[in-house]
């Protein structure tokens, strides 16, 4: 579809257009370009809090494979490397702060700073999407390395490796899409130069879609083996909580599909997309959770300190009565190594 615009204009016409407001205010309503009513505040406490989260729980993880494991796999590659993908993407986030800001209505905006604005959006979604891709194949690879060496049937194995291919393809795509979608490439984020552009919703849409289904794969895939294990029942729940950590991907990933679809219906993109943002936010925190916390009982099984107060809150909990051996049982998780139980045979 050819946009016709401000481009077409003599040089010197333009320069009112582009002092003007992105969209046209509401009846009732003035344009305030210099500091509009925003949620910087808000911007800045949510990613703040992401990036401390999610360097914790991956210093934590490095910690435990370096020092405890002493083993490195291909999905810690995979991992670390999403979490750097989550710090740029970050950096867009802030940049976009600094510049007109979070929750600014469009028409606060004017058009020639929606230049800088739409190009950091344009480089955070590919930050994200890659970020994504990383995390989740890291956490499918390692399912299959925790799981599949212990009598699972071969359907778990070919279930996340077809996973981990779809979503390695899926994501991709997106990038390509996205990065293709104007000529010149240019044209993506600067209204002021003519271009051709074609509409990205299904594909947008889509991609809140998929992560949905893939978050629902990443908690069921381990659930329903875990059930199956030969241990006791306080062991299984515990086993359930720490692999259970997926269920705050999902909720976080249906968020984002919701903020998805407000934003693709609205007149307001700019001010929409702000809580598309915070969307992805809490979603990549949450992937990096699922992808570190399996690691974290190793931590409290090397730490004295820390297996003595695990123990006391255990032996205290809804789990049921005191152990002999107190905590031992939800202590023996391992990153690297399941419990050594063969799981129950399959009807």
């Amino acid at each position: 579809m050819s946009n016709v615009g401000i481009h077409s204009l003599p040089p010197l016409a333009r320069e009112n257009p582009l002092d003007g407001p992105s969209i046209p205010p509401p009846n009732g309503t003035t344009s305030r370009f210099d500091n509009p009513p925003n949620g910087n505040s808000i911007g800045r406490f949510v990613a703040i809090f992401c990036l401390v989260v999610t360097t914790l729980a991956v210093g934590l993880r490095a910690y435990t494979r370096i020092f405890i494991h002493k083993k490195i796999h291909i999905e810690d590659f995979l991992g670390f490397s999403g979490y750097a993908l989550f710090i740029c993407f970050v950096y867009c986030i802030f940049a976009i702060i600094a510049g007109v800001g979070v929750f600014v209505h469009q028409w606060d905006i004017r058009v020639r700073d929606m230049a800088e604005e739409l190009w950091y959006i344009h480089l955070g979604f590919n930050f994200y999407t890659t970020s994504v891709m990383f995390l989740k194949a890291a956490i499918l690879l390692e399912w299959t390395r925790l799981f599949a060496p212990y009598g699972i049937s071969p359907w778990f194995s070919r279930t996340c490796y077809t996973l981990l291919v779809f979503n390695i393809l899926f994501f991709s795509t997106c990038i390509i899409v996205s990065a293709s979608s104007c000529r010149p490439y240019k044209g993506t984020w600067d209204r002021a130069i003519p271009k051709t552009c074609t509409k990205t919703f299904i594909l947008d849409m889509a991609s809140s879609c998929v992560n949905v289904v893939l978050d629902i794969a990443v908690l069921v895939l381990p659930q329903n083996l875990i059930w199956r294990l030969q241990m006791t029942l306080r062991r299984k729940i515990g086993i359930a909580i720490i692999f259970g950590i997926g269920l705050l991907a999902l909720i976080s990933a249906i968020y984002r599909l919701v903020a998805t679809a407000r934003f693709l219906t609205s007149s307001d993109k700019i001010y929409a997309i702000s809580a598309v943002g915070s969307a992805c936010l809490l979603e990549i925190l949450c992937v990096i959770l699922v992808f570190c916390t399996p690691t974290f009982p190793a931590i409290v099984r090397k730490h004295a300190v820390l297996k003595k107060a695990a123990s006391y809150l255990l032996s205290r909990s809804v789990f049921g009565s005191k152990p002999k051996e107190p905590g031992n049982e939800l202590l023996t998780l391992n990153a690297g190594e399941m419990p050594r139980s063969r799981p129950q045979p399959e009807d």
